[in-house]
């Protein structure tokens, strides 16, 4: 099985694909989205991986590739009409939507809980309604990751000020859990691999790692685990790290992250990540074989 990753070749992440790809039976190439190229040609497009078309691989996943986002979208749905497994399968549809209010919306749809909150487009909106929040609050970047862009807000005019530095919908503003303990679970192909309980330094209230929150492994219950796994079928995410609170015994899925860093996570909880999804890509390019006429 020979698997293209479109991201950042030095992020650790990456390199742990390659690391595992032999013992996995399978190659690991990681390029960047810029690697891209579509030649028109009298034949039809071609898409290519610096000289090498992107037919010559068994599966392709888009781990990261912003800002070239139409570009990305193309690659996979000519990726897929041509028979390679593409992760998420849902990119090759065209249907990427990077905002966390509309995961909110999808899994509050199927009857999962969440955090209420609101997004607005303008600043009149956004004044009107940040005297309705409960303070302090949390505010969040809508596009913010491992933490980053998230802050907690002790009034309304305080977050107005955040709010009119970045300029209207770059936020979107939620209540701050009464958290019982919050939880990092991961998936691949909306299995739990397992989970690890986050905690927040005692001079912060963010639970990542990357800012400074410490993990251990735990072992949950098959109905929280089955509540994670749920918001990675909803979301369609073969490959997903769900934080997962607990509030007054309640499960409120936090955030689920489609290109999740699972360094920590490995560390942690002492499982191969990087393994279970190479092995889970593989089934699926077998099941694509099998599937394909001739």
């Amino acid at each position: 099985m020979r698997l293209l990753v479109i991201g950042k070749p030095d992020v650790a992440e990456n390199a742990r694909f390659r690391e595992e790809a032999a013992a996995a039976s399978c190659e690991v190439r990681v390029e960047p989205v810029t690697s891209l190229v579509f030649e028109a040609t009298t034949r039809g497009t071609v898409v290519l991986v610096g000289d090498d078309e992107l037919t010559g691989f068994d599966a392709l996943y888009l781990r990261s590739f912003h800002p070239y986002i139409s570009e990305a979208l193309t690659a996979a749905e000519y990726a897929r009409k041509r028979g390679l497994v593409v992760v998420d399968r849902y990119l090759a549809e065209g249907n990427y939507v990077q905002s966390k209010l509309y995961d909110a919306w999808r899994l509050a749809e199927e009857g999962l809980n969440v955090p209420t909150g609101f997004q607005a487009l303008n600043d009149t909106a956004v004044r009107r309604r940040l005297p309705g929040l409960s303070w302090p609050a949390v505010v969040k970047g809508v596009h913010g990751s491992q933490g980053r862009r998230v802050h907690r807000i002790s009034d309304a005019a305080a977050a107005g000020r955040l709010a009119r530095v970045a300029g209207p919908g770059f936020y979107t503003y939620q209540e701050l859990l009464d958290i019982d303990e919050e939880y990092r679970i991961l998936t691949v192909g909306h299995g739990p691999l397992g989970a690890m309980r986050k905690t927040a330094p005692p001079d912060g209230f963010r639970h990542n790692l990357s800012q400074g929150a410490s993990g251990e492994a735990v072992r949950l219950p098959d109905d929280i685990l089955r509540v994670a796994a749920d918001a990675s079928r909803i979301l369609q995410r073969e490959f997903a790290g769900i934080d997962l609170a607990l509030v007054d015994g309640v499960p409120v899925i936090v955030e689920v992250n489609r290109s999740p860093g699972f360094i920590g996570f490995e560390r942690v909880t002492g499982h191969n990540v990087a393994r279970s999804f190479l092995d889970h890509v593989s089934r699926l390019v077998a099941q694509e074989r099998h599937l394909t006429p001739g």
